[in-house]
């Protein structure tokens, strides 16, 4: 079911990684046992590696490492401040560690 969600179809577009997994997790008991799902999102990254972020700060940033005790929640670094301005030099937001930080929105580079 993740590997057709997250792929593009004739019918519809793909869902994005995030999206998919919330998805399943609201299937779990109708569709999945929460075990077994539980074992699979371990090991599947919400956002993966390179994906472009945008925090509710107003920043953007690309996923930089993948968290896998807090897979919604990776270090992300900022490479575009709140006013839109191209950082010269990123800084690492790790949002295991920052709770007022979160992934709002996917943005395209």
């Amino acid at each position: 079911m993740y590997d057709a969600l997250t792929t593009n179809r004739v019918y519809r577009k793909k869902m994005l990684p995030h999206e998919v997994v919330d998805y399943m997790c609201s299937l779990t008991n109708k569709h999945f046992d929460k075990l077994v799902l539980d074992g699979f999102i371990r090991h599947i990254a919400y956002y993966p590696v390179g994906t472009a972020v945008l925090l509710n700060s107003g920043e953007k940033g690309l996923v930089s490492k993948y968290n896998p005790d807090f897979p919604n929640r990776p270090i992300i670094r900022v490479v575009i401040d709140s006013e839109g301005k191209m950082l010269y030099k990123h800084k690492e937001v790790d949002l295991s560690r920052k709770p007022e930080y979160r992934i709002v929105d996917i943005w395209d580079i």
